[in-house]
């Protein structure tokens, strides 16, 4: 008995030595693979039995291989992955927009701005000079080029983080469908047994640490069959069991990328705002807050150097008088007024039919109904004592008496009332399917058709006055004081001027825009000066630069087509101007060191321009610190998870001998057994 049970302890410990052998030659094979967890064989003696001096021993079995894993390293190691591949993300983009506003090589912006000033100087040093008012008009050119380019590489860098965006979500969703596969295998391999598919689970652990570095994510583990469950930050399901959803990436109007969770039935949930780490949270973070901040700061400085250049370049007169000039900024005769509600995509915009029923005319009131479980109702009225058109939009409420009116249906709901329709119609701003729900009461919407809320400059208009002055043949000047309200429509402005002897002003249409025209009578001839109401410069009359931004900012054709129409001079008190007048170019140069409001910023046009590069490298800086810092996190984290599942060849050498040697007793065991049962044999 005693030597049968000899030879099935050494067999025991064969193939025990044998399977830990392999444990840890898996473990070495395996040193350099990511995410790879080492293994190890837990033994544990078999049952004794019992003989006349006791319990006898009967060798060693093998219960089980483990996996070294420790899960809270692995899900703090996770989310801080998550948030370190945010700020790489987001410093990759920033290292690139960084550069697009270096200043340090002297080819940048403040340089051209520099030069532009100067380039007044020179034109006041010498306002008849040719070669300096030619000079000016390239260092222009040079400055709104770098402008032009500028705003170029920014919208090049965003186009480069949506399609980043789209391409992750393509990855996203690979990743989610292998996670659902793995579920489904580890639950196979699983299902009926109490020993973990360690292999399994390392690669889903890995994958869940890819999808983690795209999106943030939250993941736990049903313990009753071993698959893991993963949601967005939304709440929105990725993985259950065997079972997967999708994202989809969907452009809106303006280009942008945003992350659709995809229901299965049809159903739709735009998750873009929930995202907040992970590639993606970092893109969507630099695109939607700190770029949008960038193209703000960019174009108030840029909309600052074109409102203040040109408010001081409309009030001079060049070489050359007019006889023919086209404004430069659209005037519509029809009134828009956008309603920004709240909700996603829901705003609204009410467009006057006509110029004839629109102005204080017509008048649109969105009151909440005062009762709950309200149906949706419009109403006119036309008050024949003041001329007022009031449009009443009573809101449908829902049972809990909250608003429950989509803007699609106000839009709808005008359009179809008889009297309503037939006064204004309302259009969308956005998002045609009216998504979002109104959450409060607006106040009452004036559609008018005045200045200030028709021009891109508009706001800038004062109550006050701007000279035309005619000349005839002779030189003789005519002054003509044009009244000027920031209430005043396109005909009151259009009306006055036609009201000067020999000039005639009419609307013309080019490219879909409506242009003030203003034509003078043979022989005559006509200029502009004396504006305190910001009008010409407003309606783009004797102005330097077109645009309103820096992507649209150019050089007024005109003054490129004819140097002369740059405006160094002024007409003087009455109406005339002196040969070699350099005032108002003078003013210009002298613009250089002019405060302004530049949005809520105050500050010279250099000053705009300097905040921005500054916040831009402040920015930058900061997202640097943010990286640096979470990637010391993360090698700290990932050192504490290899003290605990890494693979370490010496300690695996070590094992590998012990149970090689192990290998070699048992099979002494056995050995020595066989000789003493073959002495036994040969006893007679």
């Amino acid at each position: 008995m005693s030597l049968t049970s000899s030879f099935s302890i050494g067999l025991r410990g064969i193939q025990v030595s044998q399977m830990a052998m392999e444990v840890v030659s898996h473990n070495i094979a395996n040193v350099n693979t990511e995410g790879y967890s080492r293994q190890r064989i837990n033994l544990s003696t078999t049952l004794a039995y019992p003989t006349q001096v006791g319990p006898m021993g009967s060798g060693v079995d093998a219960e089980n291989i483990q996996r070294m894993y420790d899960k809270f390293v692995t899900r703090s190691l996770l989310e801080k992955s998550s948030l370190l591949a945010k700020f790489e993300a987001q410093k990759l983009s920033m290292d690139a927009l960084e550069s697009v506003f270096n200043e340090s090589q002297g080819t940048g912006i403040n340089a051209a701005l520099s030069e532009f000033w100067n380039g007044w100087q020179d034109v006041a040093d010498n306002p008849e000079g040719n070669p300096e008012r030619l000079n000016l008009l390239e260092k222009a050119m040079t400055m709104t080029g770098k402008i032009n380019a500028m705003r170029s590489d920014m919208d090049a860098l965003k186009s480069d983080i949506n399609l980043r965006i789209e391409e992750s979500v393509a990855q996203v969703n690979t990743l989610v469908r292998e996670i659902a596969d793995l579920n489904s295998k580890i639950v196979s391999m699983e299902s009926g047994s109490l020993h973990q598919a360690n292999d399994l689970r390392d690669q889903r652990d890995m994958h869940l640490k890819e999808l983690s570095q795209f999106l943030d994510i939250n993941y736990f583990e049903d313990p009753s069959n071993g698959s893991v469950t993963v949601v967005t930050p939304k709440g929105t399901p990725l993985v259950e069991q065997e079972n997967y959803w999708e994202l989809d990436a969907r452009a809106d109007r303006s280009g942008d990328i945003h992350l659709v969770w995809l229901r299965g039935n049809g159903g739709e949930v735009d998750i873009t705002d929930s995202i907040s780490n992970g590639r993606i949270g970092g893109w969507i973070e630099l695109r939607d807050q700190v770029m949008d901040d960038f193209y703000t700061q960019f174009d108030n400085f840029t909309a600052g150097l074109i409102k203040e250049v040109n408010r001081q370049h409309s009030q001079g007169i060049g070489l050359t008088n007019f006889t023919d000039l086209t404004s430069t900024t659209s005037l519509p005769d029809y009134a828009r007024r956008q309603t920004e509600m709240e909700g996603e995509d829901n705003d609204l915009v009410f467009t006057a039919l006509t110029a004839g029923s629109a102005g204080d005319d017509i008048r649109v009131r969105l009151v909440k109904a005062a009762a709950p479980n309200s149906p949706l109702s419009v109403s006119t009225n036309d008050d024949p004592l003041t001329g007022i058109k009031t449009i009443t939009v009573t809101l449908a409420t829902n049972n809990a008496n909250q608003i429950a009116t989509r803007a699609e249906d106000i839009v709808d709901a005008v359009n179809n009332d008889g009297v309503a329709g037939s006064w204004v119609s309302a259009g969308l701003a956005q998002g045609e399917d009216g998504r979002g729900l109104v959450k409060e009461i607006t106040t009452p919407l004036d559609l008018n058709r005045h200045l200030d809320n028709l021009l891109p400059f508009g706001e800038e208009i004062v109550s006050g006055t701007f000279d035309i002055v005619v000349y005839d043949s002779l030189g003789n000047p005519q002054i003509n004081s044009i009244t000027v309200n920031p209430t005043d429509n396109r005909e009151d402005i259009i009306d006055q001027i036609n009201a000067i002897d020999h000039l005639t002003a009419t609307v013309v249409t080019d490219s879909g825009g409506d242009y003030i025209r203003i034509q003078s009578d043979s022989g005559y001839e006509y200029a502009f000066g004396n504006d305190n109401s910001s009008a010409l410069m407003a309606l783009g009359i004797n102005t330097f630069f077109t645009g309103t931004n820096s992507r649209t900012i150019e050089i007024n054709p005109m003054v490129e087509g004819n140097l002369s129409y740059l405006t160094s001079g002024r007409i003087d008190q009455n109406g005339l101007t002196q040969s070699g007048d350099n005032l108002n170019a003078l003013d210009l140069a002298d613009l250089k060191d002019k405060k302004f409001f530049f949005g809520s910023q105050y500050g010279t046009i250099s000053d705009a321009y300097n905040s921005l590069a500054a916040e831009v490298g402040a920015e930058s800086y900061a997202i640097t610190r943010s990286h640096d810092f979470n990637a010391t996190l993360v090698d700290q984290i990932q050192a504490r998870r290899d003290m605990v599942s890494a693979v370490s060849l010496d300690e695996e050498m070590a094992d590998l001998m012990k149970y090689q040697y192990a290998f070699q007793a048992a099979a002494k065991i056995i050995s020595a057994t066989d000789e003493m049962l073959q002495t036994l044999l040969s006893l007679k």
